[in-house]
């Protein structure tokens, strides 16, 4: 027999839509950091590029992180929900870390990764997610607490 999660209520998707729209508001709003070769200090194309780099490392911990944790799970379980749950998040959460890291406007890729890992945060200790890793839940969290 298997588990399926109940589909998503008109209002879960209504909210979900709602901050998808407040977090596309909220990025559209930041401003970048220079780009390096267009006028600016020195100072400022370091600063630009030490961001880039810190992006770049912040992803890469990520991705290992959740890509192990994920292993675990599945190593550690025999409920084929919990596997496919663990499977599942790390398809998502990798690309979507990198997709966001890799944003022109560097102030915005540091927003989305926050509001990212943020809702990731809520969704597996409080949300939707909370069960989604039966007693294998508290791997989950490790990436979210490297942030």
């Amino acid at each position: 027999m298997q588990l399926e999660s109940p589909p998503p209520t008109r209002a879960a998707r209504w909210t979900a839509g709602l901050a998808a729209l407040t977090v596309m508001a909220i990025l559209s709003a930041c401003r970048s950091l220079p780009i390096p070769g267009l006028g600016e200090s020195t100072q400022e194309v370091e600063r630009a590029r030490e961001l880039r780099s810190l992006l770049e490392r912040y992803t890469r911990d990520f991705a290992d992180t959740v890509e192990q944790a994920a292993n675990e799970i599945v190593d550690s379980t025999t409920d084929p929900r919990v596997g496919r749950s663990s499977v599942q998040w790390k398809l998502d959460a990798i690309p979507r870390v990198r997709d966001l890291a890799r944003m022109e406007r560097q102030g915005e890729a540091l927003l989305g990764l926050w509001l990212y890992t943020e809702a990731m945060s809520y969704v597996y200790a409080e949300g939707s997610g909370k069960e989604a890793f039966g007693a294998a839940r508290r791997s989950s969290s490790r990436p979210v607490s490297a942030w």
